[in-house]
């Protein structure tokens, strides 16, 4: 029966040690992860942030380059659905307006975008 009971101590003390070197000393860190494999906020954060830059530049080139990185052979659909999830999350209109310029550059049109055009 001791032996038993020192096994689970043992077995107990295992597993919470390495759930503390898994999850805190030394947790897994990405480096280098391919644009097309984020989550679907953050490629809502990329998608803002090409309509921000295409906002400043107007260099559709840079932006289409920017699209293929994530995936977008045809970027126009992403970046309709990405302004609807801005919307319904109550984005500054600045975004909206910068989403609709750029979608617009894609020759996209939506009838959700049309109040943010220039």
């Amino acid at each position: 029966m001791r032996s038993f009971l020192l096994f689970l101590v043992m077995l107990a003390l295992g597993v919470a040690l390495g759930l503390f070197v898994g999850w805190v000393a030394l947790p897994v860190q990405y480096v280098d992860t391919a644009p097309d494999t984020l989550r679907q906020a953050d490629r809502d954060e990329v998608i803002l942030m090409i309509a921000a830059a295409y906002a400043g530049d107007a260099n559709i080139e840079r932006a289409r380059a920017r699209f293929r990185r994530l995936g977008l052979a045809d970027p126009g659909p992403a970046i309709v659905q990405t302004a609807q999830r801005a919307l319904a999350n109550g984005a500054p209109e600045s975004d909206l307006r910068a989403l609709a310029r750029l979608a617009a550059a894609f020759n996209t049109f939506s009838p959700l975008l049309d109040p943010y055009r220039p």
